[in-house]
């Protein structure tokens, strides 16, 4: 008769395998909420890195050619006429596109005489020191 209690006692019941499973689901999602959070942080740190990338390209352009490139609102995308002409003048290897490219999320350059520029870009959180969450300008 004790043999047998023993061989049924050797496992986990189906409550203590449900309790560990809902325990096992709950940390789960934490971390997936606290995953997106970095991402969304490491976009805009990336955007922030992107953008001192194009000033300082900018910046080296407008020494070797006396202007800026004179191109009216349009999208940085790596592939534009402006990410071209910094590229073609050595001011930088690669224009990078913003990480969503889509939507509110792209970089936008003007410059309608080329004595000024203006960039525009999109911030998703309000993780970088100084600046907040939204729509962001930088003129030199």
């Amino acid at each position: 008769m004790t043999d047998m209690r023993l061989k049924y006692q050797a496992g986990f019941t189906l409550i203590e395998l449900l309790v560990v499973i809902g325990i096992i689901a709950m940390i789960a999602s934490v971390a997936v909420i606290q995953f997106q959070g970095y991402r969304t942080r490491l976009r805009d740190v990336q955007r922030e890195r992107n953008m001192k990338e194009v000033q300082k390209a900018l910046e080296l352009y407008v020494t070797s050619k006396r202007v800026f490139p004179e191109v009216s609102n349009t999208i940085l995308t790596g592939t534009d006429g402006v990410s071209a002409m910094l590229i073609d003048a050595g001011a930088i290897p690669v224009v990078q596109a913003d990480p969503l490219n889509s939507g509110a999320f792209v970089y936008t350059y003007d410059s309608q005489t080329g004595k000024t520029y203006t960039i525009s870009y999109t911030l998703e959180t309000d993780s970088i020191p100084g600046k907040s969450k939204g729509p962001q300008v930088i003129t030199p």
